[in-house]
């Protein structure tokens, strides 16, 4: 095991431990521009064994990431620059530098071979804030901040769900294929306002979670099946400030769910009351699935209490469970949110599958269900669906990777196995329940 760390160094560190890793790992011993990270690698007994400084040498670089992949075992940094000629390796997707300020992402072997990097970015300032998730099937998924209204034609030739830049700053998501290390879908998230501080958080092949903060008040609330938690937008007296928000999505990319979360403050003119989230995870029991969320709350210039924000005791025992419902801070104070999310379109819920090679929503469901294949390069694919006898009840021929629509309209209420057959061979099972 080890540890890989990543952090600010800035202009002026004379002293910082450096150590080569040798062969062909990527080394930078000197502060090369305003404002430079590094890159240190520490094994099992805590002996560093890696250290490196990293940077472009006309402007300054931040690094806000740094995520494993245990599968393909590489790590993953990404962050905000402002050099024009930051080391992408001679891989890269994008090595132009688009605007005032752009994200980048870098990725690195566990030997410090720099593999692959990419510049993210417009002709605007972007990668204020970004988050990186890993899938369990290749995939990586990205997004930051943007106030650039042209990423649609830096990116043309990837497939788009909203290319619309709604002003004031959008979220921006980008879907990395880890294989080809090529984008496979991108889009803008937001509204009216603005938009910031964007989490992301794959939940292992359905779907992914994003969460951010958001100044605008025109979402419209989402939840497809009418049990998941919902709130309006928290406004505070001025009229205006931060909220909360969280959205589901589909593996086709379409929302299930989408919720504010916060309360509102009274506050002056100069005075903004936020609540921003800065991490999410999630937990399956074995009967339930739950979605965690850490984030800080309150109001950034007095001591005035967030008022109106959701605060629940788990199981009403404060000695059990850990619970303050009192705003302790005089400027901010961190908040930890649990949600239930048994019925979400994901395969933490219970709706697992064989080899994580199809998903199915929603689940339960009406008149038709969305089969989900994914890492299937054969197209003429047999699904059949059986009733609990064992009957088959339903088939399709030609069923292809990613989404397949199939009515069940006929099929009576109870539970069904999905089978997805290459010829003869099972190759992918998940159940659903028809209500």
């Amino acid at each position: 095991q080890n540890i890989y760390i990543t952090g600010d160094v800035g202009d002026v560190s004379t002293n910082f431990p450096l150590l080569d890793i040798g062969g062909n790992g990527y080394y930078e011993g000197a502060l090369l521009g305003n404002g430079d990270f590094f890159i240190s690698k520490i094994n099992s007994t805590l002996d560093l064994t890696w250290s490196t400084f990293y940077g472009g040498s006309t402007g300054y670089e931040t690094p806000i990431n740094l995520v494993f992949d245990k599968e393909l075992n590489n790590f993953y940094v990404s962050g905000r620059t402002y050099s024009t000629d930051l080391p992408l390796s001679e891989n890269y997707y994008d090595n132009t530098y688009g605007g005032f300020r752009d994200a980048f992402i870098i990725k690195f072997a566990t030997n410090g071979v720099l593999l692959w990097g990419t510049y993210l970015g417009g002709g605007s300032y972007d990668g204020d804030y970004s988050d990186i998730s890993i899938k369990s099937n290749n995939k990586l998924y990205f997004t930051t901040t943007s106030y650039s209204n042209d990423l649609y034609q830096s990116y043309n030739t990837v497939n788009w769900a909203d290319n619309t830049y709604a002003g004031n700053g959008d979220l921006f998501i980008l879907v990395l294929d880890l294989i080809t290390m090529q984008p496979e879908w991108a889009s803008y998230f937001g509204e009216s306002q603005y938009e910031g501080s964007p989490v992301i958080l794959c939940d292992n092949g359905a779907g992914f979670f994003l969460a951010g903060a958001t100044g605008s008040g025109n979402y419209v609330l989402q939840d497809d099946l009418g049990v998941n938690y919902q709130q309006d937008y928290q406004q505070d007296d001025c009229g205006y400030g931060d909220e909360s928000f969280l959205v589901h999505f589909y593996p086709s990319f379409q929302k299930d769910w989408l919720t504010y979360f916060g309360g509102d403050s009274s506050c002056t003119e100069t005075i903004v009351s936020a609540e921003n989230p800065q991490d999410m995870d999630s937990y399956y029991n074995g009967t339930e699935s739950f979605l965690y969320m850490v984030g800080t709350c309150g109001n950034f210039e007095n001591a005035d209490e967030t008022k109106n924000f959701p605060r629940v005791d788990y199981d009403g025992d404060a000695v059990v469970s850990y619970f303050d419902p009192i705003f302790n801070s005089g400027i901010l104070d961190a908040f930890i949110s649990m949600f239930r999310i048994p019925n979400l379109a994901t395969n933490i819920d219970g709706n697992n599958s064989l080899n994580n090679t199809l998903f199915i929503y929603p689940n339960p469901a009406g008149s038709v269900i969305n089969v989900f294949l994914i890492n299937q390069a054969e197209k003429n694919l047999d699904l059949v669906i059986c009733n609990n006898l064992g009957q088959i009840v339903h088939s399709h021929k030609n069923t292809s990777e990613g989404n397949n629509l199939i009515d069940i309209s006929k099929l009576s209420s109870g539970q069904y196995l999905v089978l997805i057959k290459s010829k003869d061979l099972v190759i992918g099972t998940a159940r659903f329940i028809k209500e």
